[in-house]
């Protein structure tokens, strides 16, 4: 999921998702330790096997260039047809497939917002923004 060099000569994605749906959510690994040690602290919120969702926010293509571009990369986004990334490579389709769950259900799926709420609610810190995060890692 790394941008790529495209035949144009810019560097990005061509994929087959509406970048302007938010379906991605993202985090830094590293704010799993906050989320491990607020359950530790609290096991009355989250014991008898709650379930946790690392997620800092949830991004577009369009927000994830965005973020990029605001700390000097400058990728682009082609979206293709599923059919056309689906002879890109082996595995293509499965890609696709995956790709349009996310567009229709988001990334950690369509009932994960309580999840992601109470790890967020339960963490010993803030998490990291994407554009901090690309800043932190450029």
């Amino acid at each position: 999921m790394a941008p790529q060099p495209k035949q144009d000569g810019s560097t990005g994605w061509r994929l087959p998702i509406d970048p302007s749906k938010k379906a991605f959510h993202m985090a830094d690994i590293n704010d799993l330790g906050k989320v491990v040690t607020g359950a530790l602290l609290h096991p009355e919120k989250v014991g008898n096997g709650a379930y946790l969702s690392l997620a800092t926010e949830l991004n577009s293509f369009n927000d994830i260039l965005q973020a990029f571009k605001e700390n000097g990369k400058d990728y682009t986004y082609t979206q293709v047809p599923p059919e056309v990334l689906s002879t890109f490579f082996e595995g293509a389709s499965e890609i696709t497939a995956m790709l349009k769950y996310f567009e229709k259900y988001t990334y950690m799926g369509p009932n994960s917002k309580r999840q992601i709420d109470l790890a967020k609610e339960i963490a010993t810190k803030e998490f990291v923004p994407l554009k901090e995060w690309i800043s932190q890692n450029n």
